[in-house]
């Protein structure tokens, strides 16, 4: 026999409600947003219903991300990262959550929502490294949350304690290549001198190891500072003028034998050695007027003769002057642009015109190139390097360019994102930098080779002889790599990216009191600094 037992539907929703408990959670307005949401898909309706039901039940996490998503369904940017902000301050370790991140995102973009969220995180990373202190795995998100947004000091202030804390134990793999991506690998050497000078702080081998890697890594205030060390606790140790003559200007000493040239930027020497080109501003402030100059170097304080005027050319702008091996043409980028920044901001062109005043112009190249010193081959073709147009990637092709008939002709192409590169001197070979260091690729193809891993680097220039490599930072300073060891000098800022070679002096241009100048260092004679520093 069987039995049928009615139960009444309020005891089977009391039923249900007390099995699944917090499942049951009863909020209209959030499933009629939800309604809306994915069933109608009816974004602005959706907004509405979950900002009543956050409004009602300001503690529901579910009800915060179900409105950010429907505002990230719109285009309102500014009611989203209002919200954000919002649901942030209420639960802010809702920072590191996935689901957040990817909703915000999708109408902020990553990078702007890692700003943003940045500083709740950091918050509560703080209170949490407050109450249970330095825990390597708190200390590892710290890490991965700086190197997220590029904080540089918060992201080398984390690592160094993260080693202390664990104690001299290797940092595991995934914090090293967010370090080495972020902040090039040599950052991470940084942190671990830095450990190991706490440890043997009156280690003069130590010392001068964190200036050389400072220097490398951009740290010129804090490699200073470790010179400074050197010379207090090991002044013997600065004996070594050819090391000591390195790092100099770390202190405002000069490290080689300097003499002004000229009173202009971006200049070089003609083939010959005997003269000097460079530019010359004679216009009043944002009203430019430049010139190329030429003049012999023979000492005198004269400006020379005018070569060229960038007015009679259409040009406002001039830059990057380079003779052909003959000395018969001169090759230079120009610009239609008065406040032209040279790789920065505004078209350039490459052009070129006899070594005489008023000669005609030739203007040789479209704007896609890169702003590549031109390789002039022994038939007076040109090999230039420009944005690979053809490809999806951010790449680079190597062109051989005619310049009577402005032909262009592909020789190679290289898959990298190129910051700025140079022809070795015999031309078969281009040396390029890209955010994982200095690279080269034979022309004739064949694998990409890493010379050295540092990041940062661009505008560089190569000596005749192939030895030494002038780099520029993005912070406008000034290295010379010895390519045969791997050693460099640290020649300080600069007032233009342009350098030219002369054998073992360098033409550079600085800038003082408002006044521009083009200045000649002699990397063969090193000069003592500790007399310098005293």
């Amino acid at each position: 026999m069987f039995r049928f037992v009615f139960i009444s539907a309020a005891f089977v929703g009391l039923s249900i409600i007390t099995l699944t408990g917090c499942q049951a959670f009863e909020d209209p307005d959030f499933n009629a947003g939800m309604y809306q949401l994915h069933q109608r898909g009816n974004w602005q309706a959706a907004v509405q219903y979950f900002q009543r039901s956050v409004e009602r039940h300001p503690k529901r996490w579910k009800g915060h991300l179900a409105l950010l998503e429907a505002l990230s369904r719109g285009d309102n940017k500014a009611a989203l990262e209002a919200q954000l902000k919002a649901t942030l301050s209420r639960f802010p370790d809702s920072a590191r959550s996935v689901a957040l991140q990817q909703t915000a995102s999708t109408l902020l973009g990553e990078a702007e929502y890692e700003k943003l969220a940045y500083s709740y995180h950091q918050k509560t990373l703080g209170d949490q490294l407050a109450r249970k202190g330095d825990k390597p795995q708190l200390l590892a998100r710290g890490i991965e949350a700086a190197c997220r947004t590029q904080d540089t000091v918060a992201a080398m202030d984390y690592t160094a304690r993260y080693l202390k804390a664990a104690k001299g134990a290797p940092l595991p793999d995934t914090l090293r290549q967010d370090l080495a991506f972020f902040l090039g690998a040599i950052a991470v050497d940084w942190a671990m001198l830095n450990l190991r000078a706490s440890q043997n702080p009156n280690d003069p081998d130590i010392l001068k190891q964190q200036v050389e890697t400072g220097v490398i890594a951009g740290f010129y205030k804090e490699a200073g500072e470790k010179l400074k060390q050197l010379a207090n606790k090991s002044p013997e140790t600065l004996n070594d003028v050819q090391w000591s003559a390195r790092f100099g200007a770390l202190l405002g000493a000069k490290s080689f034998a300097v003499r002004e040239m000229a009173a202009g930027w971006d200049g070089c020497w003609t083939p010959d050695g005997n003269s000097l080109v460079y530019v010359k501003d004679l216009g009043k402030p944002g009203d430019p007027d430049q010139y190329f100059y030429r003049k012999p170097v023979d000492g005198t304080t004269s400006d020379g003769a005018p070569l060229l005027k960038a007015g009679q050319q259409n040009l406002r702008s001039l830059a990057w002057p380079r003779f052909s091996p003959d000395g018969q043409w001169l090759y230079f980028f120009g610009s239609v642009t008065k406040d032209w920044e040279p790789g920065k901001r505004g078209m350039f062109y490459l052009y070129r015109a006899r070594a005489v005043w008023d000669a005609e112009v030739q203007r040789l190249t479209d704007a896609d190139i890169l702003p590549v010193a031109p390789y002039i081959e022994r038939d007076g073709s040109v090999l230039i390097v420009r944005r690979d147009l053809g490809s999806v990637r951010a790449s680079v092709e190597v062109m051989r360019l005619n310049p009577r008939t402005r032909s262009l002709n592909s020789v190679v192409r290289i898959g990298e994102p190129v910051n700025a590169a140079v022809f070795t001197p015999n031309g078969d070979t281009l040396i390029f930098a890209t955010e994982r260091g200095l690279m080269r690729r034979a022309l004739s193809g064949g694998a990409v080779m890493v010379d050295f891993q540092w990041p940062g680097l661009s505008w560089m220039f190569i000596a005749p002889d192939g030895r030494w490599l002038a780099v520029n930072t993005k912070m406008q300073t000034l290295l010379l790599i010895d390519r045969t060891n791997g050693e460099f000098n640290y020649l300080g800022h600069t007032a233009a990216a342009f350098v030219d070679f002369n054998k073992s002096k360098l033409l550079v241009a600085q800038k003082a009191n408002h006044r521009r100048m083009l200045l000649e260092i002699d990397c063969a004679k090193p000069l003592n600094i500790v007399q310098q520093i005293k």
